[in-house]
């Protein structure tokens, strides 16, 4: 991660009107992590509308008792045949709802902190790189002097 940022910033230089601004915004437009986070915003936004469904319906077959010497005499077979559908109460789905919901929050909290992580390393390594070449500077003003 580091290291992506200091490339962002040496790729920066070499154009030298890039302000501290622009490469925050470039750093943070091209980082697949922040992407990806905000990928799974958008996951959790469309799981949260369907949170309110009520589960699908269920057709079940069974049969027992098949005779082992003729297994196609369906006659001899108990069979059964059923149908369920489970129909959770409205509170309960509510409370999915929420719960999805909050799951959405968090995720647009982790895309949020991680654009405040990214922005943070950028200024660091920005102000780092800055410091190194006014060390730079002075050594070499005082190498001159020193001629």
């Amino acid at each position: 991660m580091y290291s992506l940022v200091l490339f962002v910033l040496l790729a920066a230089l070499q154009d030298a009107s890039m302000s501290l601004a622009q490469i925050e915004a470039e750093a943070l437009n091209n980082n697949p992590e922040i992407r990806s986070l905000e990928k799974q915003v958008s996951v959790a936004e469309a799981r949260a509308g369907s949170a309110m469904a009520i589960d699908d319906p269920e057709f079940t077959y069974r049969a027992w008792g098949t005779p082992m010497l003729e297994p196609w005499n369906v006659n001899q077979t108990q069979q059964m045949f059923m149908f369920s559908q489970k129909v959770p109460s409205r509170s309960k789905r509510e409370l999915r709802y929420l719960i999805a919901a909050d799951d959405t929050a968090i995720h647009a909290l982790a895309v949020e902190a991680k654009k405040r992580e990214v922005a943070g390393f950028v200024r660091r390594a920005f102000y780092q790189l800055l410091r190194s070449y006014d060390q730079l500077r002075l050594h070499h003003e005082q190498a001159t002097l020193a001629e």
